[in-house]
């Protein structure tokens, strides 16, 4: 789902907030998804043509009056499931949801935050104080990741906790609260430690990222 014009000058906003207060270079991310998952179309064919041969065999779906059991209608109603599952699967959120194990989603949204840290930050912030926030809608699950020049006084645990707490506002589908709670919450942290504002310069002048998700 696209955030609205308000939502993202919200969190453009607020990570550039906590930049100032902190001295911390921030880039928030949204995606629509971490990974193209090329197993759940196939996962979803596979439920919905055995949905779909189960009905027929019990005679569930003959309720109604007879119908010809030949071998080419029950293959087409078989396929025909199928097929609809998979599409489903790939165009509708929630039913590709379903096939998605929780360790699938989380190893693959962090790994896409990771991917995108070495894209975007990694080699451009000279201090090696910056952090990237990433929700990421489909799997309903966030990570954080700091530069060195940040886990080296705060330890990577703290962050974890605040993806943590995004997960449960991912949970209820609104990925821009999730992001705004997780730059609260790190500016929090970041204070708590004695980070404060610097002067140095803007390596990374995006605080804010719309993406689309792996293609292919």
């Amino acid at each position: 789902m696209k955030l609205s014009d308000q939502e993202k000058v919200r969190i453009r906003e607020l990570a550039a907030r906590v930049e100032a207060q902190t001295g911390v270079q921030v880039l928030a991310v949204v995606t629509g998804k971490s990974d193209i998952y090329p197993e759940v179309p196939w996962k979803a064919f596979s439920l919905g043509a055995a949905m779909a041969a189960l009905a027929l065999a019990t005679g569930s779906a003959f309720e109604l009056g007879r119908v010809s059991t030949s071998p080419l209608v029950w293959g087409t109603a078989v396929l025909g499931a199928g097929m609809i599952s998979a599409l489903a699967g790939i165009f509708l959120q929630p039913v590709a949801r379903c096939f998605l194990g929780k360790e699938r989603a989380e190893e693959e949204a962090r790994q896409y935050a990771q991917s995108l840290f070495l894209e975007r930050i990694l080699g451009r912030e000279r201090s090696r104080k910056a952090i990237l926030l990433l929700a990421s809608q489909l799997e309903r699950r966030a990570a954080v990741l700091a530069d060195t020049g940040i886990t080296g006084r705060i330890p990577e645990t703290e962050f974890e906790k605040i993806a943590s707490a995004m997960d449960a506002v991912l949970a209820g589908g609104s990925a821009p609260d999730a992001l705004a709670g997780g730059l609260l919450d790190v500016e929090k942290l970041l204070l708590r430690h004695g980070f404060a504002r610097a002067s140095a310069g803007d390596d990374i002048p995006e605080e804010f990222l719309e993406r689309e998700g792996p293609n292919s």
